[in-house]
């Protein structure tokens, strides 16, 4: 497959240590901790930032939505549609690191800046740890990547991520040189359960500018990206990404 763009092959290396933790609990839920939800109305429309169609297979939707691969290919992943159910793209790891992304809008933040996921967490990597460099591995991780760049290489890019062990809420910086401008957002950690979807809701625009300290207008949103991946600890995991929508608050 052809190679993403050197943005999200960037993106696919980040680690760094925490900063102190957001001000906010995060409740527990059977075994599952969970970063807060953003307050809200509900909204009856949002921008679908994954895509999948009509597809029937992952390799159809693969294609018709202009993903990409990064690192390892994605052969193991698959597009379910279960009866009763909704459509999601499964997602193991075992030993290896795989990305996806693709190019989308590109969107403004202000109108949209509410980012709902629904996942499920079915095992998550045993030791790892992603603010470690030998430990970075993690079961999902959502990349937003926005159209400015502060670095020679990067664009900022916010990757929300569900992991092994990290405190929940927190702002996790790259500390590889050339991606300084990348950080993980924790918004969720542990092994739950099996099966067990999961919904939540950031406000982009707020993370955005808690994490790159600014005031002003927060640039467009240009690609996303999903990866999971157990190259560092050598273990295995598995998630799934059913929704990413972007609405207004």
């Amino acid at each position: 497959m052809k190679r993403l763009s050197i943005v999200l092959t960037a993106v696919a290396l980040a680690v760094s240590t925490p900063v102190p933790r957001a001000e906010a609990q995060a409740p527990s839920l059977d075994g599952l901790e969970l970063a807060p939800a953003a307050s809200r109305r509900v909204a009856t429309k949002g921008i679908d930032l994954i895509g999948f169609g009509a597809a029937t297979d992952f390799q159809a939707f693969f294609k018709a939505g202009g993903w990409d691969s990064e690192r390892d290919e994605p052969t193991n992943w698959s597009l379910e549609r279960p009866s009763g159910g909704f459509a999601h793209v499964r997602m193991p790891s075992a030993d290896d690191s795989v990305q996806i992304g693709h190019k989308v809008g590109p969107y403004d933040v202000a109108p949209n800046p509410i980012l709902r996921m629904k996942f499920r967490i079915d095992r998550v990597p045993p030791g790892a740890d992603i603010s470690r460099k030998n430990k970075e591995d993690a079961a999902f991780r959502l990349f937003v990547v926005f159209d400015k760049k502060d670095g020679m290489i990067v664009p900022n890019t916010i990757g929300y991520a569900w992991t092994t062990a990290n405190e929940v809420g927190s702002f996790i910086r790259s500390d590889r040189s050339m991606l300084k401008n990348v950080w993980y957002v924790v918004i969720g950690k542990g092994e739950g359960e099996a099966g067990q979807w999961q919904t939540v809701e950031r406000d982009v625009e707020a993370d955005y500018r808690r994490a790159f300290k600014i005031s002003g207008p927060v640039p467009r949103i240009v690609a996303i990206g999903m990866k999971a991946d157990t190259n560092d600890t050598h273990t295995q995991c598995q998630s799934a990404l059913a929704e990413a929508t972007l609405s207004p608050r």
